[in-house]
């Protein structure tokens, strides 16, 4: 049975990789996908890697309540951002794998490899559980897990802008 993908790609030479019912916060897996998309598989593995030593911040751009300011994502052009260690694991695990696949699959060094699509899905089967509270009251307590997909494709060369061709 083929995967479905939620970027479908024009180009035979791409790395794909997903993970479903991922046990991972979905909100901050959301940041993490679209901070790196865009960038050369190189860079985005050195940029989790900062994230995880926190030299480097995952922006907030979405889902921002509750998230403190640090000055570091003023790089990013906002104010605030977090460092989900947990899910930049799990997204830098999916990363290497799609470039392994594009080189396997397609012979495509990783040098020339660029993240092309990200998917974070709140789609996976909520699990549920109990809170027990006080005076014999219980609350919900569920997690939501969450599915992620990285696409991998080689970077297209850049054209030169043509000169005016009046004469």
């Amino acid at each position: 049975m083929a995967r479905k993908y939620a970027y479908q790609s024009g180009a035979e030479q791409v790395g794909k990789s997903r993970l479903d019912n991922a046990q991972v916060s979905y909100k901050k897996t959301y940041g993490v996908c679209r901070a790196i998309t865009g960038m050369k598989v190189e860079r985005a593995l050195e940029y989790l890697d900062n994230v995880v030593a926190h030299q480097e911040i995952v922006p907030i751009f979405k889902f921002h309540g509750g998230a403190s300011r640090h000055a570091q994502a003023n790089s990013w052009g906002i104010n605030s951002g977090r460092w989900p260690e947990k899910s930049v694991r799990l997204v830098r695990n999916l990363l290497v794998q799609a470039a392994a696949h594009a080189k396997a699959l397609h012979q495509v060094e990783k040098e020339t490899l660029v993240v092309k699509s990200t998917f974070c899905g709140l789609s996976g089967q909520i699990n549920h559980r109990r809170n027990y509270r006080a005076h014999g009251r219980v609350n919900g307590y569920n997690s939501e897990p969450c599915h992620v997909q990285i696409i991998c494709s080689p970077s297209t060369e850049k054209v030169a802008v043509a000169k005016d061709l009046k004469q």
